[in-house]
């Protein structure tokens, strides 16, 4: 099983918080050859339907156009396992304020989500609140 992202607690707080509740963490998929954890699922109350969450902190001290690179191809890996298993549920990527006001407004990054398709939901790591949610 993979390590947890260093903000997968708080946005655990955040979204339950927000009325939702965590039906499951590190949820685990195989094609037979590669296996996949997409850290959280979570549902709303009376709803059947599970929303995958994959969280990204972008440590600052690293290269955000590598992270961007690296989040953008994680999340294109995991939707087309989804496919490949025909899971209907959708991906979102959750990502801090800070990186979504920074290097998700470059032109390539806004490109990058809009030709892929990239569900994002955007929270505030002081807060622990969930502020947007784009796609």
């Amino acid at each position: 099983m993979p390590a947890k992202d260093r903000y997968h607690e708080l946005v655990k707080r955040a979204f339950v918080k927000a009325g939702w509740t965590i039906a499951r963490e590190q949820v685990y998929m195989s094609d037979n050859h590669r296996h996949i954890w997409i850290d959280l699922g979570i549902r709303r109350e009376n709803d059947e339907t599970l929303i995958l969450i994959e969280i990204k902190g972008f440590d600052p001290s690293a290269s955000m156009l590598d992270a961007l690179m690296s989040a953008i191809g994680q999340y294109v890996v995991y939707r087309a396992m989804l496919d490949f298993l025909e899971l209907q549920q959708p991906l979102y990527l959750a990502i801090p304020t800070t990186t979504y006001d920074g290097i998700f407004q470059i032109p390539v990054a806004k490109q990058a989500i809009v030709d892929l398709g990239i569900r994002l939901v955007v929270f505030n790591p002081l807060t622990e609140e969930i502020v947007q949610w784009k796609g």
